[in-house]
């Protein structure tokens, strides 16, 4: 049986808490390295991918609302674009994710932002 848009909005957000909790930690465990700034910045694009990764995939399996699909297959992609973006040199992690972050909003997925 598929979700209703509220139970995936409630699931999807504590999915997101989640991985917003893991994001933080990785992100203070990688500045607490004895890296150069360089290396240390290269640490914590690592630390704030791996958990947004993770929260992609829990998302994509959640198991979208009938008749949401398109709306929320936008979110997951600028989401996993974002990821794509960070991922490439010379772009700053939080700037990547702004399309992802308005999409989210929008559908109400408000822990969902990065």
């Amino acid at each position: 049986m598929a979700l209703t848009k509220s139970e995936f909005v409630m699931q999807a957000n504590e999915i997101c808490v989640e991985a917003d909790e893991e994001r933080k930690q990785a992100s203070e465990d990688a500045r607490d390295s004895s890296a150069g700034p360089t290396e240390e910045v290269l640490a914590v694009n690592e630390a704030l991918l791996e958990p947004v990764k993770s929260m992609v995939g829990d998302l994509e399996e959640l198991g979208v609302p009938r008749g949401e699909e398109k709306r929320v297959g936008a979110v997951v992609s600028a989401f996993e674009a974002g990821v794509a973006k960070v991922e490439a040199p010379a772009v700053a992690p939080l700037d990547a994710f702004a399309e992802a972050n308005k999409l989210a909003l929008a559908y109400g997925l408000t822990d969902c932002t990065i």
